[in-house]
């Protein structure tokens, strides 16, 4: 560990565990499915979470979806921040975190 101490490096995935919203998902979800949410159920989640919010938005068909999600830019899950660019299949929001004792540290 002391070798590593210090490290700095990017990551799509961190999860703040003190973060109250991250809590209290992780609560209701230990509480109804029995285990602690993982990195899939968290993406899972906001994808879920972002098609009811277009569709509370009165979309209604194919065509007003796609153009719903082609104008986003970006949006915020429990575990971060995606960002949606129409011509690149992968997330470019990143974290720099530090590996600090036993764990890590976002660094801003």
């Amino acid at each position: 560990m002391r070798y590593i101490q210090g490290a700095i490096f990017a990551s799509s995935y961190y999860i703040d565990k003190d973060n109250r919203q991250y809590r209290n998902f992780r609560d209701q979800f230990r509480m109804a499915l029995g285990v602690t949410p993982e990195k899939w159920e968290m993406i899972g989640f906001a994808a879920v979470t972002l098609l009811y919010d277009v569709f509370s938005e009165g979309v209604i068909d194919r065509s007003s979806l796609q153009q719903k999600l082609l104008g986003l830019q970006r949006f915020r899950g429990i575990r971060g921040e995606y960002r949606l660019m129409q011509h690149n299949r992968v997330n470019d929001a990143v974290n720099l975190l530090q590996i600090e004792s036993t764990g890590f540290k976002k660094l801003q």
